[in-house]
Parts: structure tokens; C-alpha cells; sequence
């Protein structure tokens, strides 16, 4: 194509162009259609945003006489950053450093000077900070909004002016204005930290944050103001419910918790209102917290403010995100006479889960009861039992304070004590398991005798059971008493801070194993950086005490007795079983060192436990029948008497554990009969 047709060919589009827009502005003209282009206002509207609750909206002034605008005043040079506390590493006076930013007078940083961010590094552990790329909507604990009789002013992008600061304190202030310049009212945030030895004040780790405000007119306005709560602590653990919201609501005296883990806030649930617990409920305290850490924000009551709201808000609600960020607030309202003052005080824990704190008379008492925080994490805490989980922590305190000065090794001292408690158990499955083993032959002639008949089959089973003393449910009854004890050290290792970056065997600063904290997978080899999905597992490391366990349970599979198959279904199922723990890796590889090595160890003794007692049994079998004197001779009278009597015998229930669980048995195999029948009926 020549130059000369390519511009006629432009020249054509534009005429044809300016034809069509000549053309549609006619025809919008004569037809009535409003052409204007839309404008858009400059000035905040007097509405306050979708997401404010009903309940703040104010109703005392009338449209003529309410602010059209809110402005602000300039703070100028005095628009300062300022440091309370400490973030020197186990600082003597305050047990953390909180620096403040004046962009909405929030947290920019909080630090906890005792603790490390990691165990590989000296990098101080910061508790509370914006998200990143969420600033101005995430700074904890800063001043989001205000809404002045109708007027909303969004305040996350204000800089306040710092009127002073020390160690312990720091005061920030905001002038509100209205659209003509003239005060309406005054905004004064106070922050202040207290010495690690005032236990009236929760020992250095509650912060008092009161926000004031002052009417500066001469008549009655209603006020709603929105804060920022905490934002949630940092991952402790590579696995979903490691992060949460939590409430605390006050019924009956006591405090009733609720939490929400960060990955439950997705796109058609991105917003919760936590305000009101089960049956109206009211809000004691709220925040976040992760495995190790809670931040805790108590509202303070007082006359004339009141709590409209609390709702938690995630700002990246993909559910496929890597990073949940979830954001909490506080809605307030209050109605401020002439030349009043209204506030709006807030005690904020920003501190450890450790128990010695959380369960001190200042932090455990009615109206507080942080202590309900220690077993947040665990979905299965409630196969357990409390007392269990406490008794446990203390069990392994004894351990390691008293003997051994390593978790490690107090977790094995405890696998050793709990297969101690439970032998006695454990003897009498093994015993009945070898007795079941030897029925084989006896199981095979009633195949053959009653061939596709299950009821009767069932039947003769449970006779020859009986008459041989078997409880089957004796072989599972050792693993079933450890499963709460497990579920429970499950808990115990996520929810007992001192588990946190404990190694394993570190002696004079050396490490004489791989595992440098309990708390985490073992992390054999890791590599942070180039992480490999595969199906719902993350590895970004290579463990070694999964494969452990699944080495260790097959093993255990393999050597412990059987009883013999009645069904070819049963014969299948138990093959599955003994590849079923091939599956271990999967389900324990991303599950703290602390419970693999727990696992691998009471699985291992318990290989070894049940081959001293087979051994013990078969070699007193073997004793009793070298003693045994056979001679073949007519029955007397009284052991045809006492043949007689044998049924009978049979027939006697039996009393104890041992009765109790033979007649749970026999009870389950009549339902079973039962739903069998029923099944044939239908057919």
C-alpha cells in the first residue's frame, strides 16, 4: 500500500468520525437526552460509607443547620513520630517498644523486646505493624474516620500533631474544622506503657490507648468515630489456623470466646460483625493472635460512649492468597454537650500466650480471662480434655526444669511415662490378640460350615469369642486411651510458648541435632525460597521424622497379631491397613517436631514393649504345657459336673472394665446383625 492511499484512508476515518459525533449530538438534542457530562464532587458527602453501622448515623440536627464539609488543621513541622517503651532486647524496664506514627496516631511498630522473630536470627520479634500495602487501612489502633452530626471525614490519610512524649507516654491532637474553617471539635490520643513490676497494670504488656473528644461549639453534637483494632501477628506455623480473631463475651460472669481463623474471610464472607455473641452477648474484649501471641483490645466502659460495633474485614479476600490480611475495628458513638469532653479508653495486651501470665490473678480474673486464649489453635481440641492439656504442660515443666534442662528430651521422658501407665493394657490386648491368632484354624471350619451366611456366621464367631475369653475390643483399647493424650500434647505443643524455637539436644551453643525448634517441622534441608506444592501439601523443606513415622507404623502394622479374617472383605481391609500408613508423611509433615518425635518414639517402644510381652506370653505357654502331664482316662464324676456347669459359667456376665466392654461388643454385633436383617428384608 503507497503512502498517498494510507492517507486518504485516515483522512476518511477522521471526517467519518467527527460526522458520527456531530451526528448523535443532534439526535440527542432532538430527542430530549440530557448530554452533560457528569460531575464529581470535590467535597466529602454528609453520608457516612456503606460499611458504618445504621446505629452511628446521627439524628439530633436538622439538614439546614448540619456541616456540608469537615476540614482539618495542618500540623505542620509538629506532625512527629514518637517511641514509648523500649525495643531493647530484654530491656529491665519495659518488656516492649511501641513506636508511633502521626499518620492517623496509630502503631507504625510493635516490638517484644524478650523474643526473637526467628531462631536463626537476633532480628527482634515485631508484633503489630500495617499490612504491607494496606498502610492507611490497617495501622493498628489509629483513628479511621469521624462523623460529625451527619458530616463523614475519612482521617487514615491525616498527619496529627505530636504535643508531647516520654518514655512512657506520648500525646497526639487533631483540629477538626468546619467548611468554614471554625473548630468543631478536638481529637486527643494519649498512649501510655507501664514497667515490667507494676502487676497492677498486667506487668508491662497492657497498653492504656484513650481517645478524647472535645466540643469546641456551643451547642449539642453526636459524634461516631471509627479506630483500628490490632492487625493479626505474624505466621508461626506453616499451616491454615495458625492466625485468628478472637472475642470474648461476657455471659453469666464468665467470659465466653469465640475466634475465626484468617483464612475463613474469603470473597463472599470478606466481612464478619462481631459485635454481639450468641444470644445477644455483649463484647468484653476483642483482637487477634496467632500460636504464640495475643493482641487484645478491652474496651473501658464509661457514661455517655457507647461501642456500636466491632467487625473484622479482609482486604485480600482471595482464597488462594498466601498472605491473609485481615483487618479488625471499633465503631463509636457518643452525644457531647456544649464544651464537653467524651472518651473512649481501650486497654491493649500485646504479648506472649505464656501461662504463667495469661493464668496471673490480674490477666485470669472474671471479667478478663485471657487465659481462654492458650488453646485457640487445634481443631481438635476438643477430642481432649483441659486438665489434660494442663497437666501435660506441666508434666513436661517438671521434666525439663527438674531433669533434663532440654523439651526434647522431656517430650520422651513423657512417652515413656505414658507407656508406663498404660502396660497393664497393652499386656492384656497382646494377650488377646495372640489368643484371637491361634483361632484361625477354628475361623476357617466355620467358613466352610456356614459358607455365605453372615448372621450365623457372626453368630458362631461371637460364641467362639466367648468361650475363649476374647475382647476384641481389648486390641484397639491402647490406641484409643492415647489418642486423647496425643490430641491433647498436639495442643500442648501449640499452645505452650515455651516450646517456641526450643531445639532439640543443643548443648554449649551447639546443636547436636537438626531440629532447632519444636514448635516447626524438622526442616532437614529447607529451602524457604523455592517452595513445591503438591496437592494440599507446602514443602519448602525436606522433613525426616514424617518418613520416621511411617516407617516406624509399618513396622508396628507388620509385627503386632491379627485376628484371623472371617470375610474376604475383612482379609482385604486388612492388607489397605498395613499400606494405609504410607499415608503418615502426608498427614504429619507439616506438623511440629515436637509431636513427630512424640509419635516416632512411642511407636517405637511400643514395637519393642510388644515384643517382650509376646515373647513373655509364649514362654509361659510354653512352661505350663512342658508341666502338663496328659493321661488318657475316663471323665470323673466331678469333671463331668463341672463340664455341666461350663455354659453356665459362660453365661455369667462379667464385672469391671473387662464385663463392661464385652458387653459393649456384644450389644454393637446385635445392631449389626440387626441392620444386616433389615437390609435382607428390604432386598
Amino acid at each position: 500500500m503507497d503512502n498517498k492511499r494510507l492517507i486518504l484512508i485516515v483522512v476518511c476515518l477522521l471526517v467519518l468520525s467527527l460526522t458520527w459525533t456531530r451526528l448523535f449530538d443532534f439526535i440527542g438534542t432532538r430527542m430530549g437526552w440530557d448530554m452533560t457530562p457528569p460531575t464529581i464532587a470535590q467535597t466529602p458527602t454528609t453520608t457516612a460509607p456503606a460499611s458504618m453501622d445504621n446505629s452511628t448515623q446521627p439524628t439530633s440536627m436538622s439538614a439546614a443547620t448540619a456541616p456540608v464539609g469537615l476540614a482539618v488543621a495542618d500540623a505542620g513541622d509538629t506532625a512527629r513520630p514518637a517511641d514509648i517503651g523500649s525495643v531493647t532486647p530484654s530491656d529491665p524496664t519495659f518488656p516492649l517498644g511501641i513506636s508511633l506514627t502521626p499518620r492517623g496516631a496509630g502503631f507504625s511498630s510493635v516490638t517484644l523486646n524478650d523474643y526473637k522473630k526467628s531462631v536463626d536470627t537476633l532480628d527482634p520479634y515485631i508484633f503489630q505493624q500495617p499490612y504491607e500495602g494496606y498502610v492507611d487501612q490497617s495501622t493498628p489502633m489509629e483513628t479511621k474516620s469521624i462523623t460529625i452530626d451527619g458530616s463523614f471525614r475519612d482521617l487514615s490519610d491525616v498527619d496529627w500533631k505530636l504535643e508531647g512524649s516520654d518514655a512512657h507516654s506520648a500525646r497526639y491532637v487533631l483540629d477538626v474544622l468546619d467548611q468554614a474553617r471554625k473548630p468543631l471539635v478536638r481529637l486527643v490520643k494519649t498512649f501510655r506503657v507501664y514497667d515490667r513490676n507494676d502487676d497492677a497494670n498486667g506487668s508491662g504488656h497492657e497498653v492504656a490507648v484513650t481517645e478524647a473528644i472535645e466540643n469546641k461549639t456551643d451547642r449539642s453534637i453526636t459524634i461516631a468515630s471509627e479506630m483500628i483494632g490490632p492487625t493479626v501477628p505474624p505466621r508461626e506455623q506453616e499451616r491454615g489456623g495458625d492466625r485468628q480473631i478472637i472475642t470474648g463475651y461476657l455471659r453469666n460472669d464468665e467470659i465466653e470466646l469465640a475466634h475465626h481463623t484468617v483464612e475463613e474471610f474469603v470473597k463472599d464472607k470478606a466481612v464478619k460483625d462481631l459485635t454481639k455473641g450468641t444470644e445477644d452477648a455483649p463484647l468484653a474484649w476483642a483482637g487477634t493472635c496467632s500460636a504464640y501471641f495475643d493482641a487484645i483490645a478491652r474496651p473501658i466502659p464509661l457514661a455517655g460512649v457507647q461501642l456500636t460495633k466491632f467487625s473484622a474485614q479482609a482486604l485480600d479476600p482471595d482464597p488462594d492468597a498466601l498472605q491473609h490480611f485481615v483487618t479488625t475495628s471499633f465503631d463509636i458513638s457518643a452525644q457531647i454537650a456544649p464544651g464537653a469532653t467524651s472518651s473512649f479508653p481501650l486497654r491493649v495486651y500485646l504479648g506472649p500466650k505464656l501461662r504463667r501470665v495469661l493464668k496471673s490473678d490480674y490477666y485470669s480474673k472474671p471479667s478478663l480471662h485471657y487465659d481462654v486464649t492458650l488453646l485457640t489453635t487445634g481443631s481438635c481440641s476438643f477430642c481432649t480434655f483441659d486438665f489434660l492439656i494442663t497437666g501435660l504442660v506441666g508434666t513436661l515443666g517438671f521434666f525439663h526444669d527438674w531433669v533434663f534442662h532440654d523439651w526434647g528430651l522431656a517430650i520422651i521422658a513423657l512417652v515413656c511415662l505414658v507407656r508406663v501407665c498404660l502396660h497393664p493394657i497393652m499386656k492384656r490386648s497382646q494377650a488377646n490378640m495372640m489368643k484371637m491368632g491361634k483361632m484361625g484354624p477354628e475361623i476357617e471350619r466355620l467358613k466352610k460350615k456356614y459358607g455365605d451366611d453372615k448372621d450365623a456366621m457372626s453368630k458362631a464367631q461371637m460364641e467362639l469369642m466367648k468361650q475363649q475369653g476374647f475382647t476384641p475390643i481389648l486390641g484397639c483399647l491402647p490406641m484409643f486411651l492415647q489418642m486423647p493424650i496425643f490430641i491433647a500434647l498436639w495442643s500442648c505443643l501449640q499452645s505452650t510458648f515455651e516450646l517456641r524455637q526450643a531445639p532439640f539436644l543443643k548443648v554449649d551453643g551447639h546443636y547436636l541435632t537438626w531440629i532447632k525448634d519444636l514448635a516447626l517441622p524438622d526442616h532437614l534441608i529447607y529451602f524457604p525460597n523455592h517452595p513445591i506444592s503438591f496437592f494440599f501439601i507446602h514443602f519448602d523443606a525436606i522433613n525426616l521424622l514424617p518418613l520416621l513415622v511411617a516407617v516406624v507404623s509399618f513396622i508396628n502394622q507388620k509385627v503386632t497379631p491379627k485376628p484371623p479374617p472371617a470375610t474376604p472383605e475383612a482379609e482385604q481391609q486388612q492388607k489397605m491397613m498395613q499400606w494405609m500408613t504410607l499415608v503418615f508423611p502426608l498427614m504429619f509433615y507439616n506438623l511440629p517436631s515436637g509431636l513427630n518425635l512424640y509419635y516416632v518414639t512411642s511407636t517405637s517402644i511400643g514395637i519393642l514393649e510388644g515384643k517382650i510381652i509376646r515373647k513373655h506370653i509364649k514362654d509361659k505357654e510354653d512352661a505350663e504345657r512342658g508341666d502338663r502331664i496328659i493321661v488318657d482316662a475316663k471323665p470323673t464324676r466331678g469333671a463331668k459336673q463341672s463340664k455341666r456347669d461350663e455354659p453356665a459359667k459362660a453365661q455369667l456376665p462379667k464385672t469391671g472394665l473387662m464385663g463392661w466392654l464385652a458387653n459393649l461388643q456384644e450389644k454393637a454385633e446385635q445392631l449389626r446383625n440387626e441392620s444386616e436383617r433389615g437390609k435382607k428384608d428390604k432386598i
